[in-house]
């Protein structure tokens, strides 16, 4: 009776179990805005990436408190295009742009390079509102609301084309960068 019992709740938990493939390029489709979901304007450029591009941006609202504040950054979303195209999130990371001055024998020269100012992993998304529960301490309110809009924007998007494998759908991993430039705000 016990086997009978054990064996019945190790085929329920396979069935439950939701399987996230991490697809290799070789065997799968790159996720994409199918063409119906975005219109782009003529003479714009066309393509899956350009979609996801225009999808992003067209709606983009830079947050009042970041604009007056002269505070930009670049935000990735993380998240799991599902096998129906629905692009849930799991978390999203701010980086910010910093330069360093190096010094190669009697040349100076300038190196931008991004720097991770840390990362949001409870989110929960209901009813097109977004709820982020453990905003690190050390950010600001503008780059708080920064996360905010990248986040709001990433829940509208439509629905992706899912990756395939053998041509059937499957769950796969995405990043979705969005990013905010004031150019009031260099370093």
């Amino acid at each position: 009776m016990r086997l009978l019992l054990l064996l019945l709740f190790l085929y329920s938990s396979v069935l439950t179990a939701q399987e996230i493939v991490y697809p290799a390029d070789s065997l799968t489709t790159i996720a994409a805005i199918p063409r119906d979901a975005v219109k782009i304007p003529r003479g714009k450029a066309s393509g899956p990436n350009a979609r996801l591009q225009y999808a992003i941006y067209r709606n983009i609202r830079y947050p009042k408190s970041a604009l007056t504040g002269g505070t930009s950054g670049k935000i990735i979303v993380y998240g799991v295009v599902e096998s129906t195209g629905y692009f849930r999130i799991d978390s999203a990371s701010l980086f910010q742009e910093q330069g360093l001055v190096v010094i190669v024998d009697t040349t100076a020269q300038l190196v931008i390079d991004d720097v991770s100012l840390g990362s949001v992993n409870e989110i929960s998304v209901v009813k097109k509102k977004i709820k982020v529960d453990d905003f690190p301490k050390k950010w600001s309110v503008a780059q708080r609301d920064l996360v905010r809009e990248a986040l709001r924007i990433s829940s509208e998007l439509p629905n992706f084309k899912p990756a395939t494998i053998d041509g059937r759908p499957v769950a796969s991993r995405m990043e979705l960068p969005v990013e905010f430039k004031n150019l009031g705000s260099r370093f």
